[in-house]
């Protein structure tokens, strides 16, 4: 009889954990997977007096620990994928500022003030030109009795040493103010 009263305590006390264990878990992504194990564990607690030879307890513990480490990789790759994807992002912001700095250097080497220069990196890990110059917009002010021609040369230039289409390459030309 004594079993029987310990059987149901365990039980009770079970059912106030898991009431106990909902309310510290709602809202959490992982909760479904708790009370699916909650129920398995209920299972083994009634059939305990039953089955309390076969150990079932130690393997239900092995599969809990190896779900759980599976959830951790998993969580553990998306971080480093996340990672991963924002060291990308800055070495590409770099990337456009190294070339936005080159190009104002060759306009300046041509005789133009220059006002500001963007450059535009291709980001899209699929696509075929992933990582290279897909556009260049500089605007420049004529200074040194450069012609308004001479802006076809340097948007030539720039074409070519970013291997562009050279309407991928847009100069602007700003007046001088007084």
């Amino acid at each position: 009889m004594e079993q029987l009263y310990g059987w149901i305590r365990n039980l009770a006390g079970y059912f106030v954990f898991l009431a106990v264990l909902e309310q510290l878990m709602s809202g959490s992504r992982s909760g479904r997977y708790v009370r699916f194990f909650a129920g398995i564990i209920l299972i083994l607690l009634v059939l305990k007096p039953l089955t309390g030879g076969l150990h079932l307890e130690d393997a239900l513990v092995r599969e809990y620990e190896a779900l759980l480490f599976q959830y951790d990789t998993r969580d553990l790759r998306q971080e480093i994928s996340g990672a991963e994807n924002q060291r990308l992002e800055r070495i590409m912001d770099q990337y456009e500022l190294a070339v936005a700095q080159t190009v104002e250097e060759l306009a300046r080497a041509e005789g133009y003030k220059v006002y500001g220069c963007v450059a535009v990196i291709q980001r899209d890990k699929g696509s075929d030109r992933f990582g290279e110059v897909v556009e260049i917009q500089l605007s420049v002010g004529n200074q040194d009795n450069v012609g308004y021609d001479d802006s076809e040369r340097l948007k030539k230039k720039v074409a070519v040493c970013y291997d562009l289409e050279e309407e991928h390459v847009e100069i602007q030309i700003v007046e001088r103010e007084g």
